[in-house]
C-alpha cells in the first residue's frame, strides 16, 4: 500500500516460513489488500500482524471472522485478536462488535536506557508515569 515496513522482509520472510505461523489475505482484483500474519499453538493462535491498504481497511472485520473460522477447522479453540490502541477508538469498536471475551492482559513496562526514555518523554511532551506505555508513544496510539 505505498506505507514505510515497520520489519524488513528478510523477517517477515522467516516469520511466514516458520512451522507455527498462519497468514490470511484478502484479494479484491488481483490484488492483496488486507492481511493478518500470526500463529497457532495447540488450541491457541494469536493474529500478531495486520496491515492493508485504504481500499482494504474495510475488509479487516470480515478478514478476522474469516480467519477465525478457519482456525476453528483447524482445532484452535481460542484467538487473541490483539488489543487496540484506547477504548473507544475506532479498532476497539469495530473488535467489540464480534461478541468476544475481553481478556485485559498484563505487561511488564521495563526501562532498560532510562537517560534515553527521559529524552523521549521529553520531546514527546509525555508524562513518564502515564498508564500508557510507553508515555511517548501514547499520541501515535
Amino acid at each position: 500500500a505505498g506505507a514505510a515496513p515497520l520489519f524488513d522482509a528478510a523477517t517477515l520472510g522467516r516469520w511466514f516460513a516458520a512451522e507455527a505461523s498462519v497468514a490470511f489475505g484478502a484479494e479484491v482484483a488481483g490484488r492483496i489488500e488486507a492481511a493478518h500474519l500470526g500463529w497457532i499453538r495447540g488450541q491457541r493462535a494469536e493474529l500478531h500482524l495486520a496491515g492493508s491498504s485504504p481500499s482494504g481497511r474495510p475488509l479487516q472485520g470480515w478478514l478476522i471472522l474469516q480467519a477465525c473460522a478457519a482456525l476453528r477447522r483447524r482445532g484452535v479453540r481460542f484467538v487473541n485478536i490483539g488489543g487496540y490502541g484506547r477504548p473507544g477508538d475506532g479498532l476497539h469498536r469495530m473488535k467489540l462488535r464480534f461478541n468476544i471475551d475481553a481478556h485485559p492482559l498484563r505487561a511488564l513496562h521495563q526501562v532498560y536506557r532510562p537517560a534515553l526514555f527521559d529524552r523521549l518523554c521529553q520531546a514527546a511532551g509525555a508524562d513518564r508515569g502515564a498508564a500508557y506505555f510507553p508515555p511517548y508513544r501514547a499520541g501515535a496510539a
